[in-house]
């Protein structure tokens, strides 16, 4: 008996007829400003990844910066936070916001990265290719850190309201699902790189290539702001008339379960960060460990969250 032959569904129908597809569809409007989203997690991420976390470590270490030094500049932005709370009030002035954060991004990206990777430039070095006057950079990586994280606290909690129109009560937890699954090649991308870095650190090689990265970060950076672009931008709902700084301060106190909240998420964030820049730096100078290690752990960390 001649055996029937059934068609096997194309990768292309296999995705369409997923729930994948429902997610991130670009023939909807919210399903084009999902893909965006996701779209800008992994731009965003990689650009990060380049530009901060052990690379950006590695980068100030190979400039000669000690611990105490790194520690002083990782600190920094925290310095900024209190700026967030006056983000609300300035951005309920803007009916339509997506270029004013555009520019905002844009100028954050071009300061926080462009700036730190050329600034090392315009300063003297000695023959191993340390800077000579550290105490003068160090205030100048204080001041455009500062710049950048301030500009960032005012403006970046824009896209939460923007972008919070298209997770729907019944795609929320799908998506968010499925862009943390995606969100891990990220980490893989970066531990191969981080190989690579490795493999020229004992060369004279090591700090072009890390500032080659920094440079790759900033394009990465900018293809995440035209992703941003792309979205509808809804109507902002108002909670006043007229946005005023004391409701900064007034209106969350009416609220008990965002304090709770708040309280939570201020001691994860203490406890996560009070030593989450500084251990990087420790390990590579003091451990001599590479930074192909701290990926792995990282991508080792990850894959067993995710398991879990």
């Amino acid at each position: 008996m001649k055996e029937r032959y059934v068609r096997r569904p194309t990768l292309g129908e296999r995705i369409k007829n997923s729930g994948l597809h429902s997610v991130y569809n670009w023939k909807t409007e919210h399903g084009r400003g999902r893909s965006c989203m996701l779209l800008n997690s992994v731009f965003a991420g990689l650009a990060g990844q380049f530009s901060g976390s052990v690379f950006y470590s590695a980068f100030l270490l190979a400039y000669g910066f000690d611990l105490s030094e790194i520690n002083v500049l990782l600190f920094v932005p925290y310095i900024t936070t209190f700026l967030y709370l006056f983000s609300p009030a300035l951005l309920e002035r803007f009916k339509k916001r997506k270029a004013v954060l555009a520019v905002a991004r844009l100028v954050v990206h071009t300061i926080n990265i462009l700036g730190i990777t050329l600034l090392p430039m315009l300063f003297a070095k000695d023959e191993n290719g340390n800077i000579i006057d550290k105490s003068t950079m160090t205030v100048a990586f204080v001041v455009i850190i500062m710049t950048a994280n301030a500009i960032n606290a005012l403006f970046s909690q824009g896209y939460s309201a923007w972008h919070a129109n298209f997770l729907t009560d019944d795609i929320r937890a799908d998506y968010f699902t499925s862009s943390q699954c995606i969100n891990a090649m990220v980490y893989v991308a970066v531990f191969l790189v981080s190989l690579f870095a490795d493999s020229l650190k004992e060369t004279s090689d090591y700090i072009p290539f890390l500032t080659a990265m920094r440079f790759v970060a900033y394009g990465l950076a900018i293809i995440d702001i035209l992703f941003l672009l792309i979205p509808k931008e809804y109507e902002y709902p108002k909670t006043v008339d007229k946005p005023k700084i004391k409701y900064v301060f007034t209106l969350p106190f009416k609220n008990k379960k965002f304090l709770m909240t708040i309280a939570i998420i201020v001691m994860v964030t203490f406890a996560t960060n009070i030593h989450a820049g500084y251990i990087d730096s420790f390990i590579i100078k003091e451990i001599k460990a590479r930074v192909g290690f701290l990926r792995s752990v990282g991508l080792e960390f990850l894959a067993l969250s995710r398991a879990s």
